[in-house]
């Protein structure tokens, strides 16, 4: 027993495996670019390339933090037209390989783009302005009409147009124009006073029911400015006529007596200007009123 605990089992350790070798790095292909060194922001710019043309493949446009600030994909074509940022400063044009690696790489700088607005310097409410711009012309790119507030109460797209028709609001006081890049980023704005125009409806204060009436309008003389006939006890609309090549209108008064009202509605959705009239069973002694040619409205 003491000779059997004092026996030394030597187990024979296993031989070492060598290890597996390491799977080579997958080598990336190869891409190049050619592009202008600089360029105005907001501008296209045409990018050459050689690379793979895989599926994902991307000319992106990164910005100092190496942040994607634009991107096209790539096809068959061995060069995209791409839309630059309008923030300044230096970038990068990169192709990205399946949208994960970058293997080709350029300096980029953006430098400022001619930016311009002409328009009045004031104009009356209602009205339709030219403006003129000089911008990106990007997609999307809007001329805005702000108020004080900042809030946006016009707008017009820019489009093959130039200058660019703008329709004013019926509204007074302080606003901006503004040239919105890509209709998000404010890239100028210049001031404009909306003035107060001429606004009337000349009728008269009486009529038989059943009898014709003339009336005379004045005012902004907008696209689908109409002329509206209430009964005010119920706020029903009897009838209503768009503005024609004079601003004189004939309304037949209804059968019904009562106190009835006109209706200036600018652009058909919102009304500036009422003229009551009282319908009545006698017969109305009135003078007529004589309609007048277009220019004798408001400008």
């Amino acid at each position: 027993m003491g000779d059997a605990l004092k026996a030394t089992v030597t187990a024979k350790l296993p031989e070492l495996q060598p290890l597996p070798e390491p799977e080579p790095e997958p080598t990336l292909p190869v891409a190049s670019l050619t592009a202008p060194d600089s360029a105005p922001a907001g501008s296209v710019m045409r990018v050459e390339f050689t690379g793979p043309h895989e599926e994902f493949d991307f000319i992106q446009i990164l910005n100092a933090k190496g942040d994607r600030a634009a991107e096209t994909a790539v096809d068959e074509a061995s060069f995209v037209d791409i839309r630059l940022p309008f923030d300044l400063g230096p970038y990068e044009v990169a192709y990205s390989y399946r949208s994960q690696e970058v293997i080709a790489r350029r300096p980029l700088q953006i430098v400022e783009a001619p930016v311009s607005l002409t328009a009045p310097e004031r104009a009356p409410a209602g009205s339709t302005i030219a403006v003129e711009w000089t911008g990106p012309a990007a997609e999307f790119d809007y001329i805005n009409l702000r108020d004080a507030a900042g809030a946006r109460v016009a707008e017009q797209a820019i489009g093959a147009d130039n200058p660019l028709m703008l329709d004013l609001p019926w509204r007074t006081g302080d606003f901006a124009l503004a040239y919105m890049f890509a209709n998000t980023d404010e890239i100028l704005s210049r001031p404009i006073i909306l003035t107060e125009a001429p606004v009337s409806i000349t009728a008269p204060d009486m009529a038989q029911v059943g009898t014709d009436v003339t009336l005379v309008w004045v005012g902004p003389d907008a696209a689908y400015d109409n002329i509206q006939f209430y009964r005010q006890a119920d706020e029903e609309r009897l009838t209503y006529d768009y503005l024609g090549d004079t601003n004189g209108m004939v309304f037949t008064m209804p059968d019904e007596p009562g106190i009835y009202e006109f209706r200036y509605v600018f652009r058909d959705s919102e009304v500036i200007f009422t003229r009551p009239i009282t319908v009545t069973l006698d017969k109305v002694e009135a003078a007529p009123v004589e309609a007048v040619p277009e220019d004798g409205g408001a400008d």
